[in-house]
């Protein structure tokens, strides 16, 4: 099986063949739909884009379509829940294009022989090392090391995102260097990102820079339900990273979020395991008592922030 990465893809880089997309970040499933796209001039019938799939011959008499204007045939299927008939599958399992492209965009019913004769290509999400090195290519004008390393952590390694800012950071700088300044003055902080800045600001003692981190939260609009949520489900990140032994990856595996998130959960270690066991337990309380009707969400929220500022989880 071969593999390409889509942060690395080029259309040129395509050769003739079936490939198939690993992961699910959209932006690299964009970006590689994207470099399929390029292999023929825009607007070229010999596209065949199919966002339903009725029946595997559909796309490969596509692929047989002759182009009055030479070009190869380029055929991107989108169906992602098609499952294929052991009839497909045994087509499948001897197909061999030598002439145009065939795209399997997220389908997640290849079988693992079929993956081993067609070519992947990776669209999984980039560690923040690798979304660095990428994101620092968006910059004309240039960004120094602080300010990229802010760029990810702010919109936690999101490309999609990443690239809009990018271009607003660009507008704003107008060909000179991106500084750090310029993105704490720009760029907003993913909400999560910013729970865990007023947990750390809490948890260290600094109430005065909580209580700046709760209004900026306040001033986003996100309601008090979803941040009393994200507040406990922080809390409780860092006590599971604080109880368990695995690596972070392996943590990180268990709990279905990101390696960088178990690695920011055990950057807190001003609280004991005792402290933090109640404080989890004092908000799971505060939740169940808005969901159950005792206490509305936003009375729940404030009441839970005042005893995590007054220090009264003991």
């Amino acid at each position: 099986m071969a593999l390409l990465n889509a942060s690395d893809l080029t259309a040129d880089k395509l050769s003739s063949g079936v490939y198939y997309t690993e992961g699910n970040d959209l932006y690299w499933l964009g970006r590689a739909e994207e470099c399929f796209r390029k292999k023929i001039p825009e607007g070229s019938l010999a596209l065949h884009v199919f966002d339903r799939l009725n029946d595997l011959n559909e796309a490969l008499d596509a692929l047989n379509v002759i182009s009055f204007f030479g070009d190869s045939n380029v055929v991107i299927v989108k169906d992602a829940d098609y499952k294929f008939t052991d009839r497909e599958h045994k087509i499948l399992s001897g197909l061999c294009v030598e002439e145009g492209y065939l795209l399997f965009l997220g389908n997640k019913n290849l079988s693992s022989s079929e993956k081993k004769r067609f070519t992947a290509v990776d669209c999984s999400s980039l560690d923040k090392f690798a979304c660095a090195r990428y994101a620092e290519k968006l910059f004309q004008g240039g960004i120094d090391r602080e300010a990229l390393t802010l760029l990810c952590e702010y919109s936690d390694c999101d490309m999609a995102r990443i690239k809009l800012e990018a271009e607003k950071l660009n507008a704003y700088c107008d060909g000179k260097k991106v500084t750090a300044k310029d993105v704490k003055e720009l760029v907003s902080e993913e909400t999560d990102l910013q729970i865990f800045s007023f947990v750390s600001a809490l948890t260290e003692g600094k109430n005065e820079l909580a209580a700046k981190r709760l209004s900026f939260l306040r001033q986003r609009g996100e309601s008090p339900a979803y941040l009393l949520s994200a507040l406990t489900g922080q809390y409780a990140r860092i006590l599971h990273a604080a109880l368990s032994t695995d690596s972070d990856a392996e943590l990180a595996s268990a709990m279905g979020i990101k390696e960088y998130a178990v690695k920011k959960a055990r950057s807190t270690r001003t609280l004991s395991k005792v402290k933090l066991k109640k404080t989890v337990s004092m908000l799971v309380d505060y939740e169940f008592k808005f969901k159950s009707g005792l206490l509305s969400d936003r009375t729940a929220f404030d009441a839970a922030v005042a005893r995590l500022l007054a220090g009264e989880v003991k």
